[in-house]
């Protein structure tokens, strides 16, 4: 599957890798897969995040090794190895976290907008007819 299944993931992990890799980068003729990054990143991030880095290396077929056995190549993938994509929209690693009172607030924020577009849709109308008004009568 790759890549196709995340459309945002190579511009991600550009930015992840980008400060910590450009010595790798210069030295490499190919760039690095992104699944990759994620891997390594994920190891440094374990101790923060235990449930969703074991979601994480479950998910790429692959369990963690010690830091101190990661390749600097970043080449710790077997190639081949079955990706497990999401099977749903609700099987997200993190998800977006909201109160509410967040909620209503956003809601009660997207009814103003609403209601401006409105008005100035009505006031433009207004004026639209008042023009054809004056050219039709004067």
């Amino acid at each position: 599957r790759g890549t196709r299944d995340y459309p945002r993931l190579p511009e991600i992990t550009r930015r992840l890798a980008r400060p910590c890799s450009r010595w790798l980068l210069a030295r490499r003729r190919h760039p690095i897969p992104p699944l990759e990054v994620i891997y390594a990143c994920t190891h440094f991030l374990a101790p923060v995040l235990v449930d969703a880095a074991q979601r994480v290396w479950e998910k790429l077929g692959t369990p963690p090794v010690p830091i101190s056995r990661l390749r600097p190549t970043l080449s710790n993938l077997v190639p081949g190895t079955p990706v497990a994509a999401s099977a749903s929209k609700d099987d997200v690693l993190f998800a977006k976290g909201e109160t509410e009172g967040a909620r209503a607030r956003l809601e009660e924020e997207a009814a103003k907008k609403r209601a401006a577009k409105e008005a100035q849709a009505a006031r433009a109308a207004a004026e639209q007819a008042a023009a054809a008004r004056a050219a039709a009568g004067g």
